[in-house]
């Protein structure tokens, strides 16, 4: 695949994937694409969020540019390995680790509905990325911290009430 045709699919996937898709009944003959609308259904079902459905959708929008929009019954365990290493290579860790987390999900749904016999995702495993906590102030930083904040509200208060 070429360069500019792989920016181009990213700008499409990000750009489809804030959009809901049509709902189609998902039988082992559905595709890839023609299952997003209906999985989308699913995961608002489940309560989650605008941001995490968005992110599953461009998700599976990366694994539809790269196998192409075929069956999910033909995609086997090898593959999305293949997928996997490949995401690895391309993509910050966060990012690899969600889509594993979006393929497990996904192909877990369509396992569950009886789609697909074997989860080809159920053996997937890339390591969690922990986002680092933010770090706290030290008990003299927040002493300086407030120290300057009542000078500036003093000063704020002394220009408002002249």
């Amino acid at each position: 695949m070429t360069e500019q045709l792989e920016i181009e699919l990213k700008v499409k996937a990000g750009a489809a994937a804030k959009k809901l898709f049509p709902v189609y009944p998902v039988t082992k003959t559905s595709s890839l694409g023609s299952s997003i609308g209906a999985y989308q259904e699913h995961l608002k079902a489940r309560n989650r969020s605008d941001n995490t459905i968005e992110s599953y959708t461009r998700d599976i929008l990366k694994i539809i540019s790269f196998f192409g929009d075929q069956l999910a019954v033909s995609l086997s365990e090898d593959e999305l390995e293949r997928l996997v290493a490949h995401m690895r290579d391309n993509y910050k860790a966060k990012t690899v680790s969600r889509c594993v987390d979006t393929m497990k999900s996904y192909f877990g749904w369509l396992h569950g509905k009886g789609i697909i016999e074997i989860d080809p995702a159920e053996k997937l495993s890339f390591r969690h990325v922990v986002t680092p906590l933010p770090e706290i102030l030290t008990a003299k930083e927040y002493v300086v911290l407030l120290r300057r904040l009542r000078f500036d509200l003093g000063i704020i208060y002394w220009f408002l009430s002249a």
